[in-house]
């Protein structure tokens, strides 16, 4: 990865993280194309099963989850919430499907 690259996902991650945060308690869903670095929110519920991928901390924890994904050709979802302070976020399994 670039270290371009590096920043613009940074960024991004961040941009999530914090659109996150304003929505405390509440969950969002993502649309994220992590070849182009763009994120979009989708209104819809999130998955009623297991999410593929979970993981909580901030934006460079996001980012290490995103870079993994950056091969992949497509868009995945990605679902967070935000509360008393944590920061978490999952990849939908209908990502993959």
């Amino acid at each position: 990865m670039t270290a371009l690259t590096a920043a613009h996902l940074q960024g991004l991650a961040e941009a999530i993280r914090l659109a996150t945060v304003e929505a405390d308690a509440t969950r969002l869903l993502f649309s994220i194309d992590p070849v182009r670095l763009e994120a979009r929110q989708v209104i819809r519920k999130p998955a009623a099963e297991v999410p593929l991928i979970t993981s909580h901390g901030g934006a460079d924890v996001l980012v290490r989850l995103l870079s993994a994904f950056d091969h992949w050709g497509s868009s995945i979802m990605l679902g967070t919430f935000h509360q008393d302070g944590l920061f978490e976020f999952w990849v939908e399994p209908d990502s993959v499907a």
